[in-house]
């Protein structure tokens, strides 16, 4: 549930500002088929809330200063109840209190240097209940160059604190044949990012962007297979772990086609180099490309518009030796929209029309491709 709202001033200031509650629960069961009742339960509660309030104003005719500030909570509960001869046993599995707070404030001020260039600083100051205090400083520059041409760099300081769910969930899927367990002893993520973006267009026909990225990481947090915890329990453990250094480095490039007055062709492309540079290994469940297309057609006069997707993923790699791979995969979705009336939308479409979907006989952390099937659907859509 979020709830917030803006208020703008003569002066052009703006103040805005959202309070947000999310509350997750997760149930899992084992049950043994012969037995009446149910034998095991874990039933966890994540509680998220978050309070932020952001304050827009100008300062003179080149400046546009930023401040805000974010309070947050998180609290997990998790409890496990057994039922057995002996009776029903209930033990809570997070006994030393999982919950956090933290507060953040930042500011930026947006500086128009000239009509050609924009100045962009900024300063982030985060605390954690649990990890203590970090300053992440930010700098961009835009530079306008031509009316149709916008170039951008930048760098930015990041940093993350392990959440929760990342430090002691535990998630028991050992019917399937694998856990999650989450790890208390993580350590909060760092980075160090640099971009450089060219943005051109004209008008609203053809758009073009082509941006350029590197990331030099610090305890990245990753979802890793334990081989020791797998050992011993004969099943795959997964857990949380920091990887020492790694870098993710590549290019992004997408633009958007209008022709024939209804007809959009849009297209994006991804290239992502990540290694975890300690081991020399690809980081793993991080496809080298993926391509990303859509065409649309819409006639407003007719009430008819055709969306198709096509999205298609290289290869990846499943273990940190980067001896298991994930195969590739493409998938093209179609979907109609036929409007009948003022209220009244019939639609139907196909999602994964090439039925590519991961192999129902290796695990889910052997096979990234997509869980679902091919699915045909229809119905109408009602306004009222």
């Amino acid at each position: 549930m979020t709830v917030g709202g803006k208020i703008p001033f003569k002066n052009g200031s703006r103040l805005s500002g959202a309070v947000a509650h999310e509350r997750l629960e997760n149930v899992s069961q084992q049950d043994v088929v012969e037995s009446p009742q149910i034998d095991q339960q874990r039933t966890a509660i994540i509680a998220l809330s978050r309070a932020e309030v952001q304050w827009d104003f100008p300062v003179g005719e080149m400046h546009l200063l930023t401040w805000g500030a974010v309070v947050g909570e998180e609290t997990l509960k998790q409890e496990q109840v057994r039922d057995e001869a002996a009776g029903i046993t209930s033990v809570q599995e997070i006994t030393s209190g999982a919950k956090r707070e933290n507060i953040e404030t930042y500011l930026q001020d947006d500086i128009f240097l000239s009509d050609c260039f924009e100045l962009l600083p900024g300063i982030r100051y985060q605390n954690d209940s649990d990890f203590g205090s970090f300053v992440a400083p930010k700098l961009n520059l835009m530079f306008k160059p031509a009316a149709f041409v916008n170039f951008r760099i930048g760098y930015g300081k990041g940093y993350r604190v392990p959440n929760l769910r990342e430090r002691f969930f535990f998630f028991d899927h050992s019917a399937l044949g694998y856990r999650i367990i989450g790890n208390p002893d993580l350590q909060p993520e760092e980075s160090d990012s640099f971009q450089l973006g060219l943005e051109m267009w004209r008008g609203k026909t053809v758009h073009g962007e082509i941006s350029l990225f590197y990331n030099r990481i610090k305890n990245l947090i990753d979802t890793r297979l334990n081989p020791e915890k797998s050992l011993a329990t004969g099943l795959q453990i997964f857990d949380y772990q920091n990887v020492t250094r790694a870098v993710t480095e590549g290019a992004e490039f997408s633009g958007r086609f209008l022709f024939w007055r209804y007809f959009t062709f849009k297209a994006g492309y991804t290239y992502l180099w990540a290694k975890d540079t300690d081991l020399d290994k690809w980081l793993p469940q991080r496809p080298r490309h993926q391509v990303k297309a859509g065409l649309d057609f819409g006639q407003s006069d007719w009430g008819t518009n055709i969306i198709i997707r096509a999205v298609y993923q290289s290869k990846e790699f499943v273990d940190t030796q980067n001896i298991v791979t994930s195969p590739a995969w493409t998938t093209f979705d179609l979907k109609l929209n036929q409007s009948t009336g003022e209220h009244t939308t019939l639609f139907i479409g196909v999602d994964n029309i090439t039925d590519k979907h991961r192999d129902p006989n290796r695990s889910e952390f052997d096979d990234f491709r997509p869980n679902t099937p091919r699915f045909i659907y229809a119905g109408i859509r009602i306004k009222l």
